[in-house]
């Protein structure tokens, strides 16, 4: 099967998530998985299973966190945007001083847990600028019902 670029098809944005613990894949699914235009592919919890879902499904958007994909975050990033050359890779830290044990992580985005709630709404919207527009107005409703 040839691979994608990731690009946007049909309606839904594809999301694959891979963070521990489940309690935390649970609320990430929450806060988008209601929103309309979204599809949530997958929730994994382990680096190589990431690498491997990225592979097949090709998402735009990978939601990772430091304990799911291990101490070798830098290398799991570069595996995954091999994988799914296309996605674009969130990475979260369950303290925001983490960030500084992973400067040359090659995320797109890095949000702190503790801050999830206010900040992946906005981080989505700014990585999935194509869909900017119709994403936003979902969330919007969404926050608004």
């Amino acid at each position: 099967m040839e691979k994608q670029n990731g690009g946007f098809c049909g309606d839904n944005l594809r999301i694959l998530i891979a963070v521990k613990p489940e309690s935390l894949s649970r609320v990430i699914s929450y806060l988008i998985g209601n929103v309309s235009g979204i599809a949530i592919l997958s929730c994994v919890n382990d680096a190589r299973q990431v690498v491997r879902h990225a592979e097949r499904i090709l998402p735009h958007l990978i939601i990772v966190n430091d304990r799911a994909i291990g101490p070798d975050a830098p290398g799991t990033i570069e595996a995954l945007k091999n994988a799914s050359p296309g996605s674009k890779v969130v990475l979260t830290f369950w303290a925001a001083s983490l960030f500084s044990d992973f400067p040359q992580c090659n995320a797109d985005a890095r949000i702190d847990e503790a801050s999830l709630t206010k900040q992946l709404a906005p981080v989505l919207l700014k990585l999935c600028t194509p869909r900017r527009q119709a994403v936003s107005q979902a969330i919007n409703r969404q926050e608004y019902q």
